[in-house]
């Protein structure tokens, strides 16, 4: 969506600041670091860190543009879906169905 929201030429930053468990942490950190790769060389700079505090429950985007996007159950948005080379939800997120969730946009100044 960023992405397409960039016009030619422009670069924007986006910085993702989320959490993971034990269980969890070794293959979310190959997955953004996948994502890191992909935007290598786009419009947009993607980086992304781990908070470590204990209380830690809110996840957000920050972009060097001034907006932080807040999202209550961090990207976890997706309801399951059938995987495989035949899967519409997977070739196109559109047709994804989401889970309920509130997404703030917040202009940080």
């Amino acid at each position: 969506m960023v992405h397409d929201l960039v016009p030619e030429g422009d670069e924007v930053a986006i910085h993702l600041v989320t959490q993971s468990d034990s269980e969890t942490c070794v293959r979310q950190a190959e997955n953004l670091d996948q994502m890191v790769s992909t935007f290598n060389g786009s419009r947009i700079a993607f980086t992304w860190e781990l908070d470590h505090s204990p209380n830690f429950h809110a996840r957000s985007i920050s972009t060097d543009t001034g907006w932080k996007i807040t999202i209550d159950r961090g990207l976890d948005l997706f309801q399951k879906f059938e995987s495989g080379p035949f899967s519409i939800e997977q070739a196109i997120q559109e047709c994804r169905l989401t889970r309920g969730a509130e997404i703030s946009y917040l202009r940080a100044e």
